[in-house]
């Protein structure tokens, strides 16, 4: 007696389908779970950046002199390190996760690629002097312009700025 199927034949293509729409939505549901996860490294990653300017301008402004400035290196980790009066104050890890970081000085340069960025306030005013690749000592060419890094995770951007004229320091989602 025949019960309806042979056992040689392959699957339907319904049966395929089916098991491609499965497959399909258990990859959406996992990269769903997984782009929050990511993009939480850019918020830490951008409000660590925040203060780290922020506490830059506090040393400039209370102890401050031109050797005082802030070195932010993009290697394996995000990391900045603070110099007082030429000498290193202390450093720290603004990201251990992968992020993008790009930083706009103000005028017309901008870079993708960023390796090393330093950064100087003012004494007197707090304002942002240099956002700049060039080392503090070579003293390029202050810009009232407002300065921002970018910092990017999980398709998720965030724009820490610093005031050319005030040193305000803001962060916003992009």
């Amino acid at each position: 007696m025949r019960t309806g199927r042979k056992t040689d034949e392959g699957f339907t293509l319904v049966e395929i389908v089916v098991v491609v729409a499965i497959i399909a939505v258990l990859m959406g549901a996992i990269l769903a779970s997984i782009n929050p996860i990511q993009s939480t490294a850019s918020k830490k990653a951008a409000t660590n950046m925040r203060d780290a300017l922020l506490q830059a301008k506090q040393y400039a402004m209370t102890r401050g002199n031109d050797g005082t400035y802030m070195e932010i290196d993009k290697g394996d980790t995000l990391t900045v390190t603070f110099y007082v009066n030429g000498s290193k104050a202390e450093s720290e890890t603004i990201s251990s996760r992968r992020v993008t970081v790009q930083y706009n000085d103000g005028s017309m340069g901008s870079d993708k690629g960023l390796t090393k960025l330093y950064v100087t306030f003012d004494k007197g005013s707090g304002a942002c002097r240099v956002f700049s690749p060039i080392s503090n000592t070579e003293k390029p060419a202050p810009s009232s312009g407002k300065r921002y890094i970018m910092i990017t995770a999980g398709g998720i951007t965030y724009q820490v700025t610093a005031s050319g004229l005030t040193g305000r320091v803001d962060m916003v989602r992009k």
